[in-house]
């Protein structure tokens, strides 16, 4: 449904610090109906990928296609809804006048439109707000009025770069319910997030991004591996005998050990055993987050 093969090269623009120019190289495919979110650190290329796909920055080579369609062609976005990092609308309008306006943008039919935009609203937790100023919303209202905003007109596909951006955690459990909804609807989805736990819990595909390159792709079956680790703290500094569970050590002179939930009777029954005496039991990083770190290069 939605390919990319292309380079784009940023080139530096400050005359006083020499850097080489740095080079994106994305090579993805996005099948119908999929669900895929983008992680990486800052700079790393995901809002860039999403630019390319839309048509908002131009490829050096290689080719972008949508429904066929290359990123030039305005009618490629016509079954787009897309919500950038930081939205920006015009602040006099209420949440009610800027999604009538994206409505007669895309072509809507005004039968239903009113019924339309309320059952948005509602959705995203902005009926409240519906007669409000946007100059008068604070940044997370925004976030929950730009999302409406991308799905008013019913999209086929729905981009959506760090969609969780300035929400509290009522609004970060909105968005992924919401996304939950429309994975059931069969929409296709692309989002960026640094909130990896909310990518593992809602993506079939995790596109891991490091330095303007694809570093790893990862399906579900490759996440539901990954599992879930919790981490036992030790005060010894002699490791276990059984070297599945290799200790780690800690700043605080304590040993570490990362299991799985389901061993953690086991470890426990086998330190017992041992004589060495645990002092504490933490959630520690989920596997995808794990994952990430040893791409990025940091230990976990």
């Amino acid at each position: 449904m939605i390919h990319i093969a292309a380079q784009k090269t940023y080139r530096n623009k400050d005359l006083f610090r020499k850097q080489a120019p740095f080079t994106a190289d994305i090579d993805l495919e996005f099948a119908k109906a999929s669900t895929t979110g983008i992680i990486g650190a800052n700079g790393a290329g995901k809002s860039s990928t999403l630019k390319l796909i839309l048509g908002f920055i131009r490829k050096d080579q290689g080719s972008i296609t949508l429904n066929g369609l290359t990123p030039e062609n305005p009618l490629s976005r016509k079954s787009i809804g897309y919500l950038p990092e930081n939205p920006y609308f015009y602040d006099h309008l209420t949440p009610v006048e800027l999604l009538s306006f994206g409505a007669k943008a895309s072509g809507m039919d005004k039968a239903g439109l009113s019924d339309r935009i309320q059952a948005l609203l509602r959705e995203v937790g902005m009926d409240h707000a519906a007669g409000k100023k946007l100059r008068e919303c604070s940044k997370g209202m925004v976030q929950r009025v730009g999302l409406a905003f991308a799905l008013i007109h019913d999209p086929e596909v729905v981009i959506l770069d760090e969609p969780m951006s300035g929400l509290d955690p009522l609004g970060r459990k909105m968005v992924v319910d919401l996304l939950l909804r429309l994975k059931q609807k069969q929409k296709t989805i692309i989002f960026c997030s640094h909130i990896l736990t909310d990518v593992e819990r809602i993506c079939d595909t995790v596109v891991m991004m490091h330095r303007g390159s694809i570093r790893k792709v990862l399906k579900r079956d490759d996440l539901e591996k990954l599992g879930k680790t919790l981490r036992v703290l030790l005060d010894t500094q002699t490791p276990l005998s059984e070297n599945r569970w290799p200790c780690t050590g800690l700043a605080s002179g304590l040993k570490a050990i990362d299991c799985q939930h389901h061993e953690v009777e086991e470890v426990l029954t086998l330190c017992r055993k041992e004589g060495i005496r645990v002092v504490g039991m933490d959630p520690h990083a989920g596997g995808l987050e794990k994952e990430f770190l040893a791409m990025a290069g940091e230990k976990p």
